[in-house]
């Protein structure tokens, strides 16, 4: 199970995007035969925005299409308490 969170921070309509990503995710868990629960955040955010995140967290003063951050950096950092019922989330 995948749960996507979309935010749009833009002006611009996002819904297409959205459905992609969506499909494409999906896709990866089938074909990767993931069958954990997980979240995943999607933001779409201005140019300015993401060169001030690449600023601040990278250190690198430019536009990028795309940035990610995983919210674990180590697999040994996540706990599963009860398998069937929690949602990891990836970011």
């Amino acid at each position: 199970m995948l749960d996507i969170v979309f935010v749009n921070e833009t002006e611009y309509d996002t819904t297409g995007y959205d459905t992609l990503i969506t499909e494409v995710f999906n896709e990866a868990m089938k074909v990767e035969q993931i069958d954990k629960y997980y979240e995943v955040s999607v933001v779409f955010v201005s140019k300015e925005k993401i060169q001030e995140i690449n600023r601040t967290y990278r250190g690198i003063d430019r536009v990028t299409d795309v940035i990610s951050f995983a919210l674990f950096d180590n697999e040994d950092d996540i706990v599963f308490e009860d398998e069937e019922e929690e949602i990891t989330t990836l970011g």
